[in-house]
């Protein structure tokens, strides 16, 4: 069948008419020459007329051929062969896909998608049956065959696993299996829990049947989960553990929660969680092991795979703080007054530190990467142009950087402005000029890193020590004012670096300077801005039953089932996912528009898709559009 790209190029087929009517305009027409003698003509022979007419009429058609060639190679022809007609003798091919995830543990769902798969294998006499299981992967598989056992003994190894479900690839290689001829039905036992098919789906062909056979009978109506544990060290060898239970459902939920730590007696606690809330449990353990283990254990409901959660009886490993001070006494006051703050915060359980000590002149050679925060102590205006570099590409990659203001604020900001870190301009020092001026810290705006701690001015002493000098600073754009004087000056300044931070005070943390150190409102400062600083997990990973995990070894761990285990110094966790949690279910009709609507999908399977069988002719009628034209001009 022969069909056009373009063929509205077929209105140009108009302009044939022109070369028609020249034609007829510019006929030859005898005329009459009077002379007043013939004696003086040549005798000639009369030419043949009707020669001539043939000619011109065999280029008017040359011209309207070589005009119409043209036309039909603007609309972009192709030659489809006609398809070959299907008999009734067609094969009839079928594969089920069998869900295995998580959520299918749920009562009797995977009885129930058993029967209802035996029950449409019996009614499909005569057909190719094959089949796929599949979680997070596809897990078993077996191509169409006459032959029915194949797919019958897939159906009996399948079980639920404590993966979340992603049926995309499972979809892909089913709609291969399927070909493309012949009658062919897709056929999806499964739960159709939401978090697993609310999302975009591979295509299915238009022509292929698809059948859902639904497994839950009924939603689930009610549940709740662990969904995260959180521990806390207090000093003392006591360890804070928050355990949150998420109640997934519309109802009140009530549940017993315990926890199970090896030579620990610990009393379980009743818990009422609100709908579609969460409720954080806390529990104190004394002479906690730092690297013991427990598991969080919920009271069952009928989805049990997270009603329990395994977790470390360990806070997070210390925060590495490189301390680098300059030679003066000022700066080994200030690292005196800095070491004391870090270790009474180990003391009093607020975070475990590990501080080492650095010299500027040495700092290039120091693997940057080993610590978390690097704390320049009046150091920062001795830094030359490599080592500041080293500090920019330290603080992209997730690095934090505290800087005190020191002797010479503005050599300071000027080397962090050159290595890419502007921060503000120096303007001198307020009150130098007298020892009894007297400063005072302003209130810290709400919205402030510092604000939830500091917010309030009666409960604490940030607000009452008197700062005897500090540098006038006027911050540059994109810079973030955290604390400002009385007089509104700016005495801490904040900027993003990548995805590190560098913080500068307008002050030493040295008595010549303030008061600060002896407040006990240092210690909480600096630890808010090193918190904040260090990631949620750091020294911890959370994975989620078959997330990939690549070992400091090289192998691969293994996350099928919720588990622990060490990954060098760095503590995992494996749990279910929480999607699987969910007690909502995708409407069914919804999830075949999003199978069968091609726009939504990134592509179809080049296997399940009918081959290309089209040719094109454009290079034909560009050849005969040459050939015609070359005939036009010989003739």
């Amino acid at each position: 069948m022969l069909t056009f790209a373009h063929p509205f190029m077929f209105w140009l087929l108009l302009s044939l008419a022109g070369p028609v009517i020249l034609h007829l305009l510019n006929r030859q027409r005898l005329r009459t020459v009077v002379f007043p003698s013939v004696r003086f003509l040549r005798h000639s022979q009369i030419p043949q007329d009707g020669r001539r007419r043939l000619r011109d009429i065999l280029r008017l058609l040359l011209r309207l051929a070589f005009l119409t060639a043209v036309i039909i190679l603007l609309a972009g022809p192709k030659w489809t062969p006609p398809a070959e007609a299907k008999s009734e003798t067609d094969s009839k091919t079928a594969v089920f896909l069998l869900d295995a995830s998580s959520s299918m543990s749920t009562g009797n769902r995977l009885e129930n998608g058993r029967r209802l798969f035996h029950e449409a294998l019996v009614e499909m006499d005569g057909w190719k049956t094959g089949g796929i299981v599949f979680a997070s992967r596809i897990l078993a598989e077996t191509p169409p065959s006459s032959d029915r056992h194949p797919v019958e003994k897939l159906a009996d190894g399948w079980a639920a696993t404590a993966t979340g479900g992603i049926p995309d690839e499972a979809l892909k290689n089913a709609v291969a299996m399927l070909g493309t001829t012949g009658k062919r039905r897709l056929v999806i036992v499964s739960d159709f829990q939401l978090g697993d098919w609310n999302h975009r789906m591979p295509f299915v062909p238009p022509d292929v049947e698809i059948v859902f056979l639904d497994a839950s009978e009924q939603p689930r109506s009610d549940n709740a989960a662990v969904s995260d544990i959180q521990c806390r060290t207090l000093g003392r060898n006591r360890l804070q553990i928050i355990v949150s239970v998420q109640n997934f459902s519309l109802k009140p939920q009530k549940r017993t929660l315990s926890l199970s730590v090896p030579g620990q007696e610990i009393q379980p606690q009743d818990v009422e969680i609100r709908p579609k809330a969460v409720a954080r449990c806390p529990f104190v353990i004394e002479n906690a092991t730092p690297s013991g283990q427990g598991r969080a254990i919920l009271s069952e409901d009928a989805y049990s795979q997270d009603d329990s959660r395994f977790f470390w009886t360990a806070g997070k490993p210390p925060v590495s703080i490189l301390l680098v001070p300059s030679d003066t006494a000022e700066s080994e006051e200030e690292l005196f007054f800095t070491q004391k703050a870090f270790a009474a915060g180990a003391e009093e359980g607020l975070s475990e530190y590990k501080l080492t000590e650095g010299h500027v002149d040495s700092l290039i050679d120091t693997n940057l990467a080993d610590y978390q925060v690097v704390v320049l102590l009046s150091s920062a205006e001795l830094l030359d142009d490599a080592t500041a570099a080293a500090l920019h590409g330290y603080a992209e990659k997730g690095g934090v950087i505290f800087a005190t203001g020191g002797g010479s604020a503005s050599a300071a900001l000027r080397t962090f402005q050159k290595a890419e870190m502007p921060l503000a301009q120096s303007n001198g020092i307020t009150g130098a000029a007298s020892r009894n001026a007297v400063l005072g810290v302003g209130p810290v705006a709400a919205d402030s890193p510092l604000g939830d701690v500091f917010g309030d001015r009666t409960d604490h002493d940030l607000y009452l020590f008197p700062i005897r000098k500090h540098h006038r600073l006027k911050p540059l754009h994109d810079t973030t004012v955290l604390l400002n004087s009385l007089e509104g000056q700016p005495l801490l300044l904040s900027r993003d670096v990548g995805r590190g931070r560098i913080h500068f005070f307008a002050f030493g943390f040295s008595r010549e300077w303030s008061d600060f150190p002896l407040t006990n409102s240092f210690l909480p400062l600096l630890h808010e801005l090193t918190v904040a600083a260090v990631p949620q997990d750091f020294g911890q990973i959370h994975l989620t039953c078959g997330d990939k995990h690549v070992l400091a070894d090289g192998t691969e761990a293994d996350t099928s089932r919720p588990a622990l285990f060490m990954d060098g110094a760095v503590r995992c966790d494996v749990s279910v996912p929480l999607r699987e949690s969910m007690t909502e279910t995708i409407n069914l009709e919804d999830l075949r528009q999003m199978l069968k609507t091609e726009k939504s999908v990134e592509a179809a399977t080049p296997a399940a898709t009918t081959a290309d069988r089209s040719r094109d002719l454009s290079r034909w009628f560009a050849w005969l559009s040459a050939i015609l034209l070359l005939l036009e001009i010989l003739l």
